[in-house]
């Protein structure tokens, strides 16, 4: 296929797996433009487009937003920025998710009550300097006894996540070989 040869929707379509909507889609907010239209009106493209249109279609797989790909796309901010920033988004997201997976392992372990249930998540909060102030404690040690067992709650949950990188990195050698030895997870010996 040389530079010269136009698609239409339908070839771009098959060619990339997407649906001729989701190109027209593209096309329309202007990140994947046709290179000309037919006599009868059709959008057509050039084979650019075959690599815009992965690429367009693999931003928002990773959580980008369409304005940012446009701006990527039309190449006014570089994509190592935007993936730096992406990235640290998602830091702060996952601590948070952390943080309530942690609440609700807590409520379920205690069999906290409901007024606990929103204590504990008032205290997990990210950003929180100091507890709210309530006027009933909630049973079972209060305050500080709910933000401990959120916090070790949360220890214990970044423990088990270490042990399952370290099991899943490396696995011991089987006995009868060198001794101390360990190999990558994926290197499986046969029984």
């Amino acid at each position: 296929m040389d530079g010269d040869t136009l698609l239409t929707i339908g070839d771009l379509a098959r060619r990339t797996g997407l649906t001729v909507k989701a190109i027209r889609f593209y096309s329309d907010r202007g990140l994947v433009p046709p290179t000309a239209r037919s006599p009868a009106g059709y959008r057509l493209y050039g084979v650019e487009a075959l690599a815009r249109l992965e690429f367009v279609r693999t931003l928002p797989e990773l959580g980008i937003d369409l304005p940012t790909v446009r701006r990527l796309v039309e190449r006014d901010v570089p994509v190592a920025q935007v993936a730096q920033e992406y990235a640290e988004a998602l830091d702060v997201r996952i601590r948070i998710l952390r943080l309530r997976r942690a609440v609700l392992r807590t409520v379920a372990v205690r069999g906290s009550t409901l007024e606990e249930t929103e204590l504990m998540h008032r205290l997990a909060k990210p950003g929180r300097r100091r507890p709210a102030r309530l006027d009933a404690r909630p049973p079972g040690g209060g305050r500080r006894a709910a933000r401990g067992a959120v916090h070790a709650a949360a220890r214990h949950d970044q423990r088990l996540a270490g042990a399952a990188e370290s099991r899943a990195a490396v696995r011991l050698v089987r006995p009868g070989s060198a001794r101390g030895a360990v190999r990558p997870s994926s290197a499986r010996a046969e029984p």
